[in-house]
């Protein structure tokens, strides 16, 4: 199932039931993250870029 199934269908209003839906959805995303050609791309320049809590040894306020 892709993810914009995933975002149109609702087959249920249990918890439970969402909870496992959600949790499909995440690993759908995650797996189109890590699958993506422009995404790992992407992923692989951003990691060249160093961030100032990296250079500044400070954790990130977010």
């Amino acid at each position: 199932m892709s993810v914009i199934q995933h975002w149109t269908k609702r087959s249920t209003n249990d918890v439970e039931e969402v909870a496992k839906e959600g949790n499909a959805i995440i690993e759908d995303i995650k797996q189109f993250h890590t699958t993506d050609p422009i995404l790992k791309q992407v992923n692989f320049e951003n990691l060249k870029i160093p961030h100032a809590s990296n250079l500044l040894n400070i954790a990130d306020e977010m």
